[in-house]
């Protein structure tokens, strides 16, 4: 989630391609780290413990996606992905993308499915929820 603000911000996240693979026998949780231009602390979030890493015999899908542009007010937001299968580029029937919007005080809007979103005035200091769903 990125919050909409009227002047872009340098983002400072890896690439996905520069994350390591996961390993078998592992366990993961996932740390989003954030900064704020009105609170001083960086702000850290973790999701809770992945289950151990085993191999899998079913096929390995994977959705890529791009970084992300930080949401900014009458600018087109949209979200290039990807999906793989072992690694490797795979054909697709659908694909949707819902965006929710999430107000400051944490209010969910409507999910909206459409390829890109336009924030307005109204949605300042707002975040998006963006969900990717592929159909194979």
């Amino acid at each position: 989630m990125a919050e909409i603000r009227k002047q872009p911000v340098e983002p400072a996240s890896a690439d996905y391609q520069d994350l390591s693979p996961l390993t078998e026998n592992q366990q993961y949780r996932l740390v989003v780290l954030g900064t704020s231009t009105s609170i001083a602390e960086p702000v850290r979030v973790e999701s809770l413990a992945s289950e151990v890493v085993t191999l899998a015999s079913e096929p390995d899908y994977d959705i890529v996606y791009d970084a992300l542009e930080i949401p900014q007010v009458d600018v087109l937001l949209t979200v290039t992905s990807k999906l793989l299968l072992n690694g490797s580029d795979t054909r697709f029937d659908a694909r949707t993308v819902s965006w929710v919007s999430i107000a400051p005080d944490g209010t969910r809007g409507s999910p909206r499915s459409c390829s890109s979103i336009m924030p307005s005035d109204a949605d300042e200091g707002s975040r998006y929820e963006v969900t990717l769903t592929y159909l194979s």
